[in-house]
């Protein structure tokens, strides 16, 4: 049931690759993967294609520069944002800068493009993993779902702030449409994972999938929302274990519900207990 993912195979391209697509930027790793850094030879953004630019010789430059814009985009926004602002924090100068962007829109993209895509490519594994249920127990696949959801929302914490500035579109009128991609095949991906529920008979079969999916993914678009505006870090098991629970609850057959209800009893069990001890 996991209210959010990508699709898997070429019918289904992820949120992630529509937004790629806007950007026409390469992908890179996911939240479990190793990284693929993007090419510098040959980048491109939706307006022009950029000629091979010469090797910089600092070999960090770039990966300082990057996170040097994150922290400058996040702090004033793209619009607000300014190259020798983002030069300055990473130690090296405005020229150094465009060796390797062309723009701050350039940079911004690229740092849109990593998150995206590895968010997407989280999600789409949620998704892959509907096809290695077979045989497995209520409890099993209720539990491997509470994991994915808090992998994929520990990483939003521990993005938060650039999150914060993929929600809002990037702070710049000329991104906000890509927050709506994203949203949208979320919630396309939801009504897949609702149908295969229905199917395997986790979910009640008098359930419209589509219905469903538009109140199930926008509580977890307000839920990510509300946890990167956080001042601290909250409790994400018990958040992530609440918010599966209202799911499951409203969608779920009586036997389905029971392993729920046993599934997150032991989770709170075992959680206070691990209290108790520290």
């Amino acid at each position: 049931m996991e209210p959010r993912t990508r699709g898997s195979g070429p019918q289904n391209p992820s949120a992630a690759d529509r937004v790629r697509a806007e950007l026409a930027l390469p992908r890179v790793g996911g939240i479990d993967g190793e990284q693929t850094r993007v090419n510098d030879s040959a980048v491109t953004d939706r307006r022009v294609t950029y000629p091979n630019m010469a090797r910089p010789s600092d070999p960090t430059a770039k990966t300082r520069l990057l996170q040097a814009a994150e922290k400058v985009f996040v702090e004033n926004g793209l619009d607000r944002a300014r190259v020798e602002e983002i030069a300055s924090a990473a130690g090296v100068s405005k020229g150094s800068f465009y060796l390797h962007f062309k723009s701050k829109e350039h940079a911004f993209n690229e740092i849109l493009g990593e998150v995206l895509d590895i968010l997407g490519q989280a999600l789409g594994s949620m998704e892959d993993g509907l096809s290695r249920q077979q045989g497995k127990s209520h409890e099993a696949i209720i539990a491997e779902w509470f994991e994915q959801d808090l992998r994929f929302f520990e990483y939003v914490w521990e993005r938060r702030g650039v999150v914060r500035l993929v929600l809002e579109g990037g702070g710049s009128p000329d991104h906000r449409h890509l927050t709506e991609v994203f949203a949208q095949h979320a919630e396309e991906a939801t009504v897949r994972f609702i149908r295969h529920g229905v199917s395997r008979g986790y979910y009640r079969p008098d359930i419209d999938p589509v219905y469903a999916a538009t109140f199930i993914a926008g509580g977890y678009d307000r839920l990510a929302r509300r946890l990167v505006s956080e001042a601290e870090r909250p409790d994400l098991r018990l958040w992530i274990a609440e918010a599966q629970a209202m799911c499951l609850r409203a969608l779920g057959t009586p036997d389905f519900i029971a392993s729920t209800v046993s599934f997150h009893q032991r989770l709170l069990a075992s959680d206070l207990g691990d209290q108790a001890v520290g």
